[in-house]
């Protein structure tokens, strides 16, 4: 079941989804069989650093998220630098968030994801149960754009966009009212040139 909550000071609705069906989405995203390899991992810095770091993609590895947005990304995507929220790492997805679902500047959120045992990747079951085709967009060889908001875990309102890079899926996504579908855009070919 989805739980739909509204801000009443922006008007912003935010959508969360229930926990069964989140472990259940993570569990098949990641090849469990029974147990969660997901863990959380608390940063020590409230924001992302100044300058993107390029990550090398490999086959075992998922580059760190939250390393490939900048605070002029952020500042240019909300009106201003947003905290870094505990960064969420398993096997075959990495997540980064920025902000809050219920603040007036909103929420940015990176997601990066790999094709699990099965082939599952949750990136893409993602963005395909969004409903939405999207638009292309100058980003990677294959970048769309939405207007959702689609984060691990639920969404809203807002836009996302998805491209494939060195085997990996990756959102870029703001949950908020007014995104800039340029500034997201820019901010996701900032996220692309930082994977090699």
């Amino acid at each position: 079941m989805n739980t739909f909550a509204t801000n009443p000071r922006t008007g912003k609705i935010a959508v969360a989804f229930s926990a069964v069906a989140v472990s259940a989405l993570l569990l098949g995203a990641c090849g469990s069989s029974g147990s969660s390899s997901s863990t959380t991992t608390s940063m020590s810095g409230s924001s992302s650093s100044s300058s993107s770091q390029t990550t090398t993609a490999t086959a075992s590895a998922i580059p760190d998220p939250c390393t490939l947005v900048t605070n002029a990304d952020l500042t240019t995507l909300t009106g201003s630098a947003l905290a870094l929220n505990p960064p969420t790492d398993s096997a075959n997805v990495r997540s980064c968030t920025w902000g809050s679902l219920t603040s007036d500047t909103g929420l940015v959120s990176v997601l990066i994801s790999k094709s699990n045992s099965s082939g599952t990747d949750m990136g893409d079951v993602l963005y395909t149960s969004s409903g939405e085709k999207g638009t292309t967009v100058t980003v990677a060889n294959d970048g769309k754009i939405v207007s959702r908001g689609i984060i691990a875990g639920g969404g809203g309102a807002g836009k996302t966009v998805i491209f494939h890079k060195s085997g990996l899926t990756v959102l870029v996504a703001v949950v908020g009212n007014d995104v800039s579908q340029e500034s997201l855009v820019s901010a996701a070919q900032n996220v692309a040139a930082g994977i090699k």
